[in-house]
């Protein structure tokens, strides 16, 4: 099992960090791609599990959603040069500040959001994998009007 990041599902994730407003990903799926690892949300977190690295839009991940309501799966894309433990600790940072009231940290400044998309309680999808080359963590976020906590995956490497 790949490294993950748990918080209680009762902390609610400052706004900045999660893709508020945002409809469902236009990434395409394709069905016939294989997966290369799954992405699974639960109450106790979210982990990923498969392979380190994949090629460029060959494949796909699977979004598993086993929550008991919506959730938002967000793959953040990291500039060159940045590490995934940068990406974990900028979502402890925003964490601590929400539970400390004080101001919220907007989305990282080093990654790009690749894609948003957004899986029913109990349900699974198919993601394929980015056609731009670099290391990708998730944000899994159990969504009931609105954010109710947030948990990292990953990372995820994609090759060119």
């Amino acid at each position: 099992m790949r490294r993950g990041v748990r918080w209680p599902a009762t902390i609610l994730m400052l706004g900045g960090l999660v893709s508020c407003g945002q409809g469902q990903a236009t990434t395409s799926t394709n069905s016939l791609a294989p997966p290369v690892g799954v992405y699974t949300l639960s109450a106790s977190g979210c982990a990923y599990e498969g392979r380190n690295a994949a090629a460029a839009g060959r494949g796909s991940v699977t979004l598993s959603n086993r929550s008991a309501t919506e959730a938002h799966f967000d793959l953040w894309r990291l500039d060159t040069g940045r590490s995934y433990a940068e990406f974990l600790a900028h979502i402890r940072e925003g964490q601590r500040r929400f539970q400390a009231r004080e101001p919220e940290l907007a989305h990282p400044t080093f990654a790009s959001l690749s894609t948003s998309v957004s899986v029913a309680a109990g349900a699974s999808q198919a993601l394929a994998l980015p056609s731009e080359a670099g290391t990708y963590g998730m944000a899994c976020i159990p969504w009931n009007s609105g954010p109710t906590g947030i948990f990292a995956a990953g990372p995820l490497t994609v090759l060119g």
